[in-house]
């Protein structure tokens, strides 16, 4: 049986499973506001680059002339308090090739101005190599990527059932905070990805892509024939690695505004029907909503320990720098 809906103003978190808490009404905070500058100087001219660029989160700014000292303003949405990573990045051309980088830190990250110093470019680059084997019918096209957050480099793979195939490209070696990336996409707009999270993940990745990989969601559906209490099913294209948890997302519209419901269920399950709302609770289905596609997550992560940590832990914990996550997902509203 249900708990008692709680007040809206009450948070008790995501909606897990039958007998477990039910959030209504989950206010989010409104972010702090923060006035925080940076002044960078680079360590001047790199031979064989003419454009330079300073970056950090979603942020990256053209560099005019790295021998004089720039100052930014940090976008709240873009940075990472309470420390700021920075990466000066100098291109042969204007989105051509890196051939020189540096990596400097602003710890803590404070309102008021910042003075950064780099001193020297490093040039030591190294090859991450992905061999893929073991394809299953629905993947066709594989891509892999290192990604430090305002700079990645990407490379692609076409396969076909029972095959594999080697992506490589060079990136820079010296990267802290580098996630290393594999994922598929497939026909009906999901995909599969498994990540490795570290200062120093592998440069040499062997990856199984039916047993190494979550299983690929799919037939992701919503059965509304009892509209206050639908039912989201789904199933997997293929056997693979076990997940943690699942997480169901399915919204409705009624007089304009959205609402949704957020559900974490135990892994092993390939449907879920919505607990009851009391009508009294603002936002709550009616007979005359609309519902809009779901979507499905599998998810796996080194930092949970079964679905107990799973239904509990929705971000990764401040204190895990080094972790392996593997995500699949299906359906609208991701």
């Amino acid at each position: 049986m249900l708990p008692p809906a709680p007040p809206p103003s009450e948070d008790l978190g995501l909606v897990e499973a039958a007998g477990d808490d039910v959030g209504v009404g989950r206010p989010d905070p409104a972010p702090p506001v923060h006035d925080a500058t940076v002044t960078v100087t680079l360590p001047g001219p790199h031979p064989g680059a003419t454009h330079y660029e300073i970056a950090w989160g979603c942020i990256r700014n053209n560099v005019t002339d790295p021998s004089v000292p720039q100052t930014f303003s940090v976008v709240d949405d873009c940075a990472s308090y309470p420390r700021l990573d920075l990466l000066a990045l100098a291109f042969d051309v204007q989105a051509g090739d890196l051939v020189a980088f540096a990596q400097q830190w602003v710890d803590p990250l404070e309102d008021g101005n910042h003075v950064v110093e780099i001193f020297n470019w490093d040039t030591s680059f190294s090859t991450a190599q992905f061999t893929l084997e073991n394809t299953p019918a629905d993947i066709s096209q594989v891509s892999a990527v290192v990604d430090i957050g305002s700079w990645s480099e990407q490379g692609d793979a076409t396969v076909s059932e029972g095959s594999g195939g080697t992506i490589a490209f060079e990136y820079p070696q010296t990267f802290q905070r580098q996630r290393h990336i594999v994922s598929s996409g497939f026909a009906d707009a999901g995909f599969t990805s498994h990540t490795w999270v570290s200062s120093s993940p592998p440069s040499n990745v062997n990856l199984d892509l039916t047993d190494g990989l979550i299983p690929h969601v799919v037939e992701v559906a919503v059965d509304a024939k009892d509209p206050l209490r639908p039912r989201v099913s789904w199933a997997l294209a293929h056997e693979g690695a076990q997940a943690d948890r699942v997480t169901v997302r399915l919204s409705w519209v009624s007089g304009g505004d959205t609402t949704s419901w957020s559900m974490v269920v135990p892994p092993d399950l390939t449907d879920v029907q919505v607990p009851a709302l009391p009508g009294s609770i603002a936002g709550a289905p009616t007979a005359a909503v609309t519902y809009q596609t779901p979507s499905v997550e599998l998810e796996a992560a080194s930092y949970l320990d079964g679905y107990d940590d799973a239904r509990n832990i929705i971000d990764v914990p401040s204190s895990v720098s080094t972790y392996t996550e593997a995500q699949s997902y299906s359906g609208l509203g991701i």
